[in-house]
């Protein structure tokens, strides 16, 4: 579990590198084709891949992003990672920063047998943590 967690976690860190650095390639090569990222604005905007790749040069800048708790699990062809990212985004000229939800569903290709990004969801979490500390009063692990 702790190799998937690191594998993905690398691989997340690439990817949000290729979104910073506005590399059109590997955006291209990391994202599959029918990709979608869901951002939780109000009211939530889908964008698909042609439309992200094109934003990460302008429209949509990541400025900065550092992960924190985040998990990987497989389900046969497919991963999810999810977790907790501080991001600063510029998005249109106007700042965007905090820490967002997010949740990313990688999936194996069938003919090159390489990860890519099918789905992302991206939220802004608020809160002043009252909810998270009730929360946290429920697990049977502590």
């Amino acid at each position: 579990m702790a190799d998937l967690d690191a594998e993905f976690l690398a691989r997340e860190n690439a990817l949000m590198k290729a979104w910073m650095h506005a590399d059109v390639s590997a955006l291209k090569t990391q994202i599959a084709r029918g990709g979608l990222i869901l951002v939780g604005s109000t009211p939530p905007v889908l964008l698909d891949r042609p439309s992200l790749v094109a934003a990460a040069e302008g429209g949509l800048r990541l400025t900065g992003f550092r992960f924190d708790q985040t998990t990987a699990r497989q389900y046969d062809a497919n991963v999810w990672f999810s977790g907790d990212v501080q991001l600063e985004l510029d998005v249109g000229g106007r700042e965007w920063t905090g820490h967002f939800l997010i949740t990313d569903l990688w999936r194996k290709g069938r003919l090159r047998r390489r990860w890519q990004l099918v789905e992302r969801s991206l939220a802004p979490l608020r809160g002043d943590g009252s909810f998270s500390a009730r929360l946290r009063a429920l697990q049977l692990w502590r």
